[in-house]
């Protein structure tokens, strides 16, 4: 790779931080609502067993969304789908405190937060970042990626319990519903990265330049013969 192109391309540690940092916001959302369980069972009245299946529901919800996502991306562009799981993620923390039955916490918390973290889960998020890092450095990749989603867990617990202490369990879910839609600048910024990079490489491979001189060519008026001759 030539120096100019080198300099063009976006570093590869600040894709691999942006990439780590969705994963970050949407994980650490998504596992802090634990920590609100016994709010929950004391706001709504519905028992712990009601309110377990909306998280058991989820965390299935969040295996099986992935496949499903990685496919919509493969047709759509990962950055759609990540932008709308991310989204999602928000609105489920949102509602969660105004819902009150078994129904609105299975939707709140294991279809729309649990949905759209396996949308904006590793799947779709190591798909679009690897296609930024050299075969040989994409293992190292994919642990800082992972270690992101448990930095996320590890942060937003602490700040879950304060804001809930300070302003109430309410509050605290729909501040980290506000947090996770940073997210999206994190996604912005990793698709667009992907997207010069790709661009940039493209251009900068000479059998890509030998195709297009060639192409020309052949759409020049002296080749096709319609051109006018003296």
């Amino acid at each position: 790779m030539n120096d100019p192109l080198r300099r063009a391309l976006p570093p590869v540690a600040l894709v691999l931080l942006a990439a780590a940092g969705t994963f970050a916001l949407t994980m650490g959302a998504r596992q802090s609502m634990g920590l609100f369980l016994g709010n929950l069972n004391t706001a709504t009245g519905l028992g712990l067993a009601s309110i377990s299946l909306a998280f058991a529901f989820g965390q299935l919800w969040w295996g099986l969304t992935q496949p499903f996502a990685g496919m919509v991306a493969d047709r759509i562009g990962a950055g759609r789908v990540m932008v709308a799981g991310v989204l999602l993620v928000a609105l489920g923390t949102f509602l969660i405190p105004y819902m009150t039955t078994t129904l609105g916490l299975v939707i709140a918390i294991g279809v729309l937060a649990a949905g759209g973290a396996g949308m904006a889960g590793p799947s779709v998020l190591m798909a679009a970042t690897t296609r930024l890092i050299p075969p040989e450095k994409r293992g190292m990749a994919t642990g800082i990626v992972n270690a992101g989603g448990s930095f996320g867990q590890f942060l937003f617990a602490p700040i879950a319990g304060a804001i809930s202490a300070a302003a109430g369990w309410a509050v605290a879910l729909q501040s980290l519903a506000v947090m996770t839609l940073l997210a999206d600048i994190s996604v912005t910024f990793t698709l667009e990265s992907a997207s010069a990079s790709r661009c940039l490489r493209l251009w900068a491979d000479p059998g890509f330049a030998v195709y297009l001189t060639q192409t020309l060519q052949s759409l020049s008026p002296d080749a096709t013969g319609h051109g006018v001759h003296p």
